[in-house]
């Protein structure tokens, strides 16, 4: 997890309002803190699940390649 937290890279996120975001946001340690602050940060809590897959899916322009079958 901390290769994951102390880069900026690979913008993570996840579906806000989900009990995830809540243990993220009001856990005040690390690394906690520092997920829930990246997320804030560079916009990636998702509405719903849909939303996030359409958001990979124009961040890698076409969802062919190595990502497709995650994407389908």
């Amino acid at each position: 997890m901390d290769d994951l937290i102390n880069q900026n890279l690979v913008h993570y996120g996840t579906n806000d309002g989900t009990a995830v975001v809540s243990t993220l946001r009001d856990y005040k340690t690390e690394p906690y803190s520092k997920m829930y602050d990246h997320m804030v940060e560079y916009d990636t809590l998702m509405p719903n699940t849909s939303a996030a897959v359409e958001r990979v899916r124009r961040s890698y322009g076409k969802s062919e390649g190595k990502y497709k079958p995650y994407l389908e």
